[in-house]
């Protein structure tokens, strides 16, 4: 895919509505961003939990037979954010070249297969647009794997299935493209490629 093309659909989403608005749908993810990277320090679980759960039910992961609709409340959430702010600031320090990406997707994926198995624990189905999008929305570590950022990844030649493999090839596009951006890095690498995909996703 052009390079071009990734920067125009980084725009489009920039512009929409529901990312413009104060109060728009998509400035979700600023909101809990923020949380957490405002409240690491002093481990206050029940308002990350709390910040986790409706970042989570805005960006459609609390819907239809989900059990985090049907079964439970934002406390499910807690032993989660615990997990997540295990090497927090190590996942918030991205990678600055290429060398930097296999540590920093090994932190990851360890992180990704501990909220799997604590989510599988309780009862609820660990998919991966589930945990990425936990991810994304707390430290920006991986984009969010659902069918709109997989054929964003398609269109680019890049693996689909969520491992460590494909988000190296996501951290090596980032390289690639991050020098004809240089107006747009306002947000965390992988936010802007999630933008792009999404945006893709959504239009082909």
């Amino acid at each position: 895919m052009d390079i071009k093309v990734i920067a125009e659909n980084i725009e489009k989403f920039r512009s929409s509505e529901c990312n413009t608005k104060e109060n728009g749908r998509y400035r979700s993810w600023e909101i809990v961003f923020k949380d957490f990277d405002e409240h690491q320090d002093d481990k206050d679980y029940d308002y990350l939990a709390r910040s986790l759960a409706l970042y989570l039910a805005s960006w459609g992961m609390m819907r239809g037979s989900s059990k985090l609709l049907t079964d439970y409340n934002y406390l499910i959430h807690i032993p989660a954010v615990q997990i997540i702010l295990v090497d927090f600031p190590e996942l918030k320090n991205y990678p600055q070249n290429e060398k930097e990406i296999e540590a920093y997707v090994r932190l990851v994926w360890k992180k990704i297969t501990a909220l799997k198995n604590y989510y599988s624990k309780v009862g609820i189905s660990p998919t991966d647009t589930l945990l990425t999008k936990i991810m994304l929305g707390t430290e920006a570590a991986t984009p969010a794997y659902d069918q709109y950022f997989r054929k964003f990844l398609k269109a680019n030649g890049l693996t689909q299935k969520l491992g460590e493999q494909s988000l190296k090839e996501v951290w090596a596009l980032w390289f690639k493209i991050k020098s004809d951006l240089s107006n747009e890095v306002d947000y965390p690498p992988v936010k802007l490629l999630d933008m792009a995909g999404f945006q893709y996703g959504q239009e082909n």
